[in-house]
């Protein structure tokens, strides 16, 4: 990857995050309003973007790009439920925080800030590869995510339900995948359609990152030791290691590129709701450590790019 080409389009997503910033401090949108925005990001925009990728496109990827691609996303989850393992005995994490360390190191932001970045850096018809990321995402956080969130003091868990795993972004990958596998075409105004909508996913999801941010207290989550120590390991130290090791594999560059990107997102904002639904507890830690991995990410991203 050109750390050129990282380093720009991340300024262009900071400047969309500054956009929804100054939007919310303005008060031209509330928190009803991000709650609103965040649902049609979620529903509607980053899913039609997800099929919009293999939509009437010729994706001439080969067979063994495509494998691989598969093959790096059972590593990347792997990797990160062992690394977060590894985190919480070297940082000495207490035992009511174990969870929420655990959960902000595997599930990152693949979603409103992984799915645009590729999009923009490898171009719409990298995205599949993103729906596989997306696919084993869901698939992890609703059943190993909820596990360690409800897991109360005798280790056993609750409150799981297989319905949470299907969602319009599931859905949505689904159908890439169908789409890309059966060389399906649609009429090119459906098509057209879905590209308008999908492109909307970029400027949105980003602005609604930064509502996100301003409301919240920045200062004090700057002034959290063990949070910023835990940003640098998660947005530095771990994606470094793992490109370093992975690079001696022999992978496609693309495919590396994109596994990458996924491995340095910030922290996702589905921690939070998993921590609230599932665990009842606090999710003050997962929220800073939202915003923080969030701020940091403009510079770590392109640093982390440089190893790719």
């Amino acid at each position: 990857m050109s750390i050129k080409i990282i380093f720009e389009q991340m300024l262009v997503l900071f400047f969309m995050m500054v956009t929804g910033f100054v939007c919310y401090k303005k008060h031209f949108v509330d928190d009803n309003g991000y709650k609103s925005m965040s649902s049609i990001i979620v529903n509607i925009l980053n899913p039609l973007l997800i099929i919009s990728g293999v939509l009437n496109k010729k994706v001439g990827y080969s067979g063994k790009i495509i494998g691989e691609n598969i093959l790096l996303v059972f590593i990347l989850f792997l990797t990160l439920i062992i690394v977060s393992l590894i985190y919480i005995k070297i940082a000495r994490t207490s035992k009511e925080e174990v969870s929420s360390y655990r959960l902000m190191i595997m599930f990152s932001n693949l979603g409103f800030m992984g799915i645009p970045l590729v999009s923009e850096v490898y171009g719409t018809k990298a995205i599949i590869f993103v729906a596989f990321y997306i696919l084993g995402y869901n698939i992890l956080i609703y059943t190993y995510g909820i596990y360690l969130a409800a897991k109360d003091n005798t280790g056993t868990s609750t409150k799981f339900e297989l319905k949470n795993m299907f969602n319009p972004g599931v859905a949505a990958c689904i159908i890439a995948i169908i789409l890309f596998v059966f060389k399906i075409t649609v009429p090119r105004f459906v098509g057209s359609f879905v590209s308008y909508m999908g492109n909307a996913s970029v400027p949105f999801s980003m602005m609604a990152i930064g509502i996100s941010l301003a409301g919240t207290n920045l200062k004090e989550v700057f002034m959290n030791a063990r949070l910023i120590s835990f940003s640098v390991a998660k947005m530095l130290i771990i994606p470094i290691v793992c490109i370093l090791i992975m690079k001696n594999f022999g992978f496609d560059s693309e495919a590396l590129g994109i596994f990458a990107l996924m491995i340095s997102m910030p922290v996702g904002s589905i921690v939070t709701l998993i921590e609230t639904e599932y665990g009842g507890k606090d999710s003050s830690i997962c929220s800073s450590g939202i915003a923080l991995t969030t701020v940091f990410s403009i510079i770590t991203i392109p640093i982390v790019s440089l190893f790719a």
